[in-house]
């Protein structure tokens, strides 16, 4: 019993960063209480929070972020209002060279700012909701 209680320990020595930190106690116990539990929870792989924050700054306006936590409809709008406001941040742009006091211009300019504020939401979000993902994981693997 003592070696498992000391390769949960290390365990969560190495994966403490991939799991939310308030639910670290409550799984340990888990994973003591049953070896089998704790060798099919070796098997996972983990969702690394710090290689899903550079997929978000570089492919989160599409998405890729979204998709990868196994949210498919969140990801699904995110890449379709980023589209769009994308579309809409360039037609602006044209549109208020032409006549700046257009208002039609004004609203496409801040249809295409608010895909940019979400992008820049969702970055500082991510690894949370990595962090959340990796645990229902092992939650539904229990």
């Amino acid at each position: 019993m003592e070696s498992l209680e000391k390769s949960v320990e290390q365990y969560f020595a190495f994966n403490a960063d991939k799991l939310p930190s308030d639910k670290i106690p409550t799984l340990k116990n888990k994973l003591i209480s049953d070896e089998s539990l704790y060798n099919r929870l070796r098997l996972f792989e983990l969702k690394d929070p710090n290689r899903l924050l550079l997929i978000s700054v570089f492919g989160g306006p599409y998405g890729i972020d979204r998709f990868l936590i196994n949210k498919k409809l969140s990801g699904a709008l995110k890449l379709v209002y980023s589209l769009i406001g994308y579309v809409c941040l360039v037609i602006s742009w044209f549109v208020l060279f032409i006549d700046n006091s257009n208002g039609w211009g004004w609203f496409m300019h801040i249809v295409g700012l608010v895909a940019i504020v979400i992008w820049m939401v969702d970055i500082c979000q991510i690894r949370k909701l990595t962090r959340i993902y990796n645990y229902e994981l092992i939650m539904n693997l229990i």
